[in-house]
């Protein structure tokens, strides 16, 4: 039956993989694989720097962990750190310091987001605002 097979296979054109048993891959535990190489903190936040891309714990509060705004405010105080302008040279270093648990008591109290966003909304929009007027528009 199996010759027979093989030969309807090649007359009708079609090649099938021949099936292989799984095998499990091991890639480490899931304590290194969820928490980053140093182990302590979760991937996204295994570096607290700022300068590094490191994570905007109260933006993700307010705006949620993957919102556009999240990651613009986050990439524009990375940016703005790194090329030592003043506001960002005071507000990231005081980020390190108290953002985590700033974001810990607004997660857990969200009645006081309300005080925060305005803060964090103008952040958005001098971000955008620099990243647009970069924005060349060429003709298509």
């Amino acid at each position: 039956m199996k010759k027979q097979d093989a030969s309807n296979r090649k007359a009708s054109g079609t090649t099938k993989k021949v099936y292989s048993t799984p095998r499990l891959a091991y890639y480490g535990d899931v304590a290194s694989l969820t928490r980053g190489q140093n182990g302590t903190s979760a991937d996204g936040a295994s570096g607290m720097s700022m300068a590094g891309g490191g994570p905007c714990w109260i933006a993700e509060v307010l705006y949620g962990i993957d919102a556009p705004r999240t990651r613009l405010v986050r990439a524009w105080l990375t940016k703005s750190y790194k090329r030592r302008d003043p506001v960002a040279r005071i507000v990231v270093p005081l980020y390190r310091r108290f953002g985590v648990a700033v974001a810990g008591v607004l997660r857990n109290r969200p009645g006081l987001q309300p005080l925060f966003r305005p803060l964090f909304d103008r952040a958005v929009k001098s971000a955008h605002r620099e990243y647009a007027g970069r924005a060349v528009l060429r003709p298509v």
